[in-house]
């Protein structure tokens, strides 16, 4: 996992590359960051024909490019509802970034990045 030199990755996994109707597939998505977060928030998902259930999000501390780093991780259950090709859109999170400075979090000015 290599962040190279932006703060913040996203990658995105499913667990299976080929499911029936009404299968389960598991779309997990990982927020990687080196730096420090004062928010971040994944827009909604929304597939055309699928049901989808979010089923949990973890936080947990792990080394990223061999410095402390955080990783944001959702999961969700999709369920197609007909025969077909699913294509999963671009998923945004919009993140703020904690300079430290605690007069910009109290003027709301961290960062922002989408």
């Amino acid at each position: 996992k290599a962040l190279g030199n932006e703060p913040v990755m996203v990658e995105i996994e499913t667990d299976k590359e080929s499911v029936y109707a009404q299968e389960q597939i598991i779309l997990t998505v990982r927020l990687l960051t080196t730096v420090d977060l004062s928010g971040a928030q994944l827009d909604p998902l929304s597939i055309p024909d699928t049901f989808i259930s979010e089923l949990d999000e973890n936080n947990y501390k792990t080394r990223i490019n061999n410095r402390p780093g955080l990783v944001v991780e959702k999961r969700f259950a999709i369920f197609p509802q007909k025969s077909g090709t699913i294509n999963i859109p671009s998923l945004r999170y919009q993140v703020a970034i904690d300079d430290g400075d605690i007069w910009s979090r109290m003027q709301g000015s961290n960062q922002i990045l989408r």
